[in-house]
């Protein structure tokens, strides 16, 4: 996992190339992440490298991959 500093809704990313899940934790507590599947490796690249994360999220991956909410 990534930490990520200077966004407001996201606190960490995560990437599992293998199964190409893509792991985004969510400043707001409870602490929840979702993991979405079927998310290649160049959109989660594109998502650690964007200047705003927290629109580069919602714009392409939010609403458009099956998700599973954990809450820790």
């Amino acid at each position: 996992m990534t930490k990520i500093n200077n966004s407001s809704i996201i606190s960490e990313i995560g990437y599992n190339q293998l199964k190409e899940e893509l792991v985004v934790t969510m400043n707001k507590a409870p602490v929840t992440s979702y993991v979405y599947r079927g998310v290649n490796s160049k959109l989660a690249s594109d998502l650690l490298s964007a200047n705003s994360k927290g629109s580069f999220f919602n714009n392409n991956i939010r609403g458009k991959f099956t998700s599973t909410k954990v809450v820790s």
